[in-house]
């Protein structure tokens, strides 16, 4: 049968390497690998440079927008926070001015927050706060004009073809978030993936991955000052 040759092929291979595995490891090997069929399986590794140096305290966790002390840059002017955790007050800080509390939601299994005050400016440093049993922020600005231009019109030129296509949300979630992840705003991608509604299967592995990969850290990431 195909099966059987192909596992006596690799057997013959891995021995002539100096290594032996049995079917069993190599079936355990396969198994461990993550099991995307589709675009979506893509994004893990990029996903993973992105980690935090330090990870939740007592269960929570932010996750997007992603961490940078700097501040990191995000294209959308009404960018999500998104957490694992206890739910909490949220709000947008710059400058020790409160921009208002935020409306929290529940998205399976995690909170996410969408800013919704007055807009935000070029220039400046905003701080999203958690305010939970741990508290936690995250320092974000918004991406400089000049860039904020060029990811406008890519979005502007999938969205025409998209809308012909008749593409379903999470079709259009996956090709913005590419486009994001040519200009490495992450956060921004983030934000695509945790919005869909009534996510695929594969879609909801590369969530619990994200959620896995950013919160199973050593220690709790210091609040932005």
């Amino acid at each position: 049968m195909p099966n059987r040759y192909l596992t006596s092929t690799i057997l013959l291979l891995t021995a002539q390497l100096g290594f032996w595995m049995t079917p069993l490891e190599i079936a355990s090997a396969n198994s461990n690998r993550p099991n995307y069929s589709s675009a979506w399986g893509n994004f893990l590794s990029w996903f993973q440079r992105k980690k935090p140096p330090f990870g939740g305290r007592g269960g929570d966790c932010i996750i997007s927008p992603v961490y940078d002390r700097n501040g990191v840059p995000v294209w959308n002017v009404r960018p999500s926070l998104v957490w694992k955790g206890d739910t909490g007050e949220v709000e947008v800080v710059q400058k020790k001015r409160s921009f208002g509390k935020q409306n929290v939601e529940r998205v399976q299994e995690n909170y996410q927050s969408q800013y919704s005050g007055e807009p935000l400016l070029f220039g400046e440093i905003y701080e999203w706060k958690l305010f939970t049993i741990a508290k936690q922020s995250r320092l974000f600005r918004l991406v400089e004009p000049p860039q904020r231009n060029q990811v406008t019109a890519d979005l502007q030129k999938i969205q025409a073809q998209l809308k012909a296509e008749r593409a379903t949300p999470e079709s259009i979630a996956l090709r913005r978030a590419e486009v994001f992840q040519q200009y490495d705003l992450a956060s921004d991608a983030l934000q695509e993936l945790f919005s869909v509604q009534n996510p695929s299967p594969e879609l909801k592995k590369l969530k619990q991955d994200v959620v896995t990969e950013f919160c199973s850290a050593q220690k709790p990431t210091p609040t932005a000052r």
